[in-house]
This record gives structure tokens, sequence and C-alpha cells, in this order.
């Protein structure tokens, strides 16, 4: 997922079309994969600057989700009720054990809770605001 750049995010579009620079958020779903997901690809991303990273382990039945700091990736915890909650992307949540049941109801409820909260309400103007203020033709 990215950021549009006239709303201050960090990839743009070449002359080609093809984007340039990292998305805010990549997520992927690992199975056989998931060592070389959780280590080379993860550096590659730390080189361009993703800022969220999420890994489903099919295998594992597990979800690792990192955010971008100084020191590298860090962990991002679920918080108490199960939830990851994107730092990027406010109200992008993602219920853990919905995803792993998987309970359409409950991703779908998680989803739709996260767009209507007002972390949500928030970005969205902030986004929108900084679209009215960019400069012309933001590449």
């Amino acid at each position: 997922m990215r950021i549009a750049p006239e709303c201050g995010g960090q990839s743009r579009r070449d002359a080609q079309g093809y984007v340039t620079a990292g998305p805010e958020l990549v997520a992927e779903v690992a199975a056989s994969s998931a060592d070389y997901d959780l280590h080379v690809q993860l550096e590659l991303y730390r080189a361009n600057s993703i800022h969220e990273y999420v890994v489903w382990q099919t295998y594992d039945s597990m979800i690792d989700w990192f955010a971008l700091s100084d020191a590298g990736y860090v962990p991002v915890p679920k918080d108490p009720d199960g939830v990851y909650r994107s730092r990027i992307f406010p109200g992008l949540w993602l219920d853990a054990a919905g995803l792993m049941k998987p309970d359409i109801d409950a991703l779908l409820g998680t989803a739709n809770a996260g767009l209507k909260s007002s972390e949500h309400d928030a970005f969205k103007a902030l986004l929108w605001q900084k679209r009215l203020t960019a400069p012309p033709n933001t590449p």
C-alpha cells in the first residue's frame, strides 16, 4: 500500500509509469518462503524505507507485523483484543484470530470498525489537506 505523493507518500512514478522508491506498507503471505521473507526480504525492505511490513506465515499460523525504526524493524504487537493496528495507515486493523480461523465476519467487522474509527477520520482529513496544499503536478 502506498500513500500518493501529493499526500506526502515517498514513492513516485518514473517516466515509464513504474513506481520508484518503496511503498509505505508491504504485506506478504509466506509458506515455504518464511525464512527468506523474515530475513533477506526484511533487509531489502529496510533498505527501501518500507515503513511497515506484514508477513502471514501460513504453515505456522502466525502473523509478523514490523514497523521501521531508526534501529531497523521492530515487531508491532497485537493489541490486547488480538487486533493489529497499522501505525502508517490509521484505521487499517487486522483481526489475527479471524484470519487464522478463518472467520470472515470477524475480519470484516474489525476492518470496518477501523475504517469508522476517529483515527481513520483524522488520517483521511490529513491526507486531504496535504493533497489540497500540494504543488501542482506533484509526481
